[in-house]
């Protein structure tokens, strides 16, 4: 996703584009610096972002790192949400209940 868009602002010289939503959340094992006796692995967050103004071929993985910057209030609704849904399922699967939401995960945050 690059070039020049409605929704796209310049700041400091640098392309910044508008989230529209958090669509999912994942861990990312990343390779780190290699050792002499083994090559350490790190993992990272990272979620989906739907971008305001574009489609979905252009929805992409970033780093919770890089969202938390300018993004924390969508960071903290997402987080929350999710942290909901899994509390109702476990309640649900405690009960013995059919699963109420076929949702993926994602959030309105608008």
């Amino acid at each position: 996703m690059r070039g020049t868009h409605a929704t796209t602002r310049i700041i400091n010289g640098h392309e910044e584009y508008a989230v529209q939503k958090l669509l999912d959340k994942r861990d990312k094992e990343t390779r780190g610096k290699k050792s002499k006796h083994a090559q350490h692995k790190t993992t990272r967050v990272e979620y989906l972002v739907k971008w305001r103004g574009y489609g979905i071929e252009h929805n992409e993985w970033i780093a919770e790192t890089e969202l938390e910057r300018n993004c924390k209030k969508k960071l903290r609704e997402y987080n929350a949400f999710s942290e909901q849904k899994r509390e109702r399922l476990r309640q649900e699967a405690l009960l013995g209940l059919p699963d109420s939401d076929s949702d993926s995960g994602s959030v309105s945050t608008e």
